[in-house]
C-alpha cells in the first residue's frame, strides 16, 4: 500500500493521463484496504460480533471516559482478548482508536460551530486543554487553532446576500 501512495506522490502527469492514473491508484488502493480488512476480521463470528459492539459502544461513548472495566464487561472476554482482537480489527489499540475518536469530532466542532476551543476539548472528553492540543497535534498535525483559521466554515448568515449574490451570478451568465 505504502508503494501505491509513493507512486501517487510521485506522479507527473498532465491532463487526461493523470485522470486514468490516479483512478487506476485508488481503486488499487481500496483493493489493498478490502484485503486488509479480511484479514483483521476475527476468525469466530461471535468475537466479531462483540468486536464491533464494543467500536460501536466507544463510537457512542468516546467523550465519556470509557474504562477498560466496561468494555472487558460489555465484550464478555478476558483483557488480553479483547486487546488482541480488538488491535487485530481495528489497527489500533483501543486508547488510541478513542483518541481518534475524540480528534475526529473535534475536527467537525472546530470545523461547523464557534465552540471555544475549551469547550470543544471539553465536549470531546478531554481532561485538559493541554492535553486537547498535544492529542489534536499528535493526530492531524496542526494545533486546533491552526485547524480552524485554515478550514474556517464561511457562511452566508443573512439571506439577502445569497438573493444579491445569486443575482450577480445570473446576470453575469445571461447578458
Amino acid at each position: 500500500m505504502m508503494n501505491v501512495l509513493s507512486d501517487i506522490r510521485k506522479a507527473r502527469l498532465p491532463g487526461m493521463a493523470a485522470e486514468l492514473f490516479y483512478v487506476a491508484k485508488a481503486y488499487e488502493l481500496m483493493a489493498a484496504l478490502l484485503e486488509m480488512g479480511f484479514n483483521r476480521a476475527p476468525k469466530k463470528s461471535e468475537d466479531y460480533e462483540r468486536i464491533l459492539c464494543v467500536i460501536d459502544y466507544i463510537n457512542q461513548h468516546y467523550a465519556e471516559g470509557i474504562k477498560q472495566e466496561e468494555l472487558v464487561r460489555l465484550s464478555n472476554m478476558c483483557p488480553t482478548k479483547l486487546k488482541t482482537l480488538f488491535h487485530q480489527f481495528t489497527g489500533s489499540s483501543i486508547t488510541d482508536y478513542i483518541v481518534m475518536q475524540k480528534t475526529d469530532c473535534a475536527t467537525h466542532l472546530l470545523f461547523d460551530t464557534d465552540m471555544s476551543i475549551k469547550q470543544i476539548a471539553r465536549a470531546t472528553g478531554f481532561d485538559t486543554l493541554n492535553g486537547f492540543t498535544k492529542s489534536f497535534k499528535k493526530q492531524i498535525g496542526i494545533s486546533p487553532s491552526e485547524y480552524r483559521k485554515q478550514f474556517k466554515f464561511n457562511c452566508i448568515k443573512d439571506i439577502s446576500q445569497v438573493e444579491s449574490v445569486t443575482a450577480d451570478v445570473v446576470s453575469s451568465s445571461f447578458p
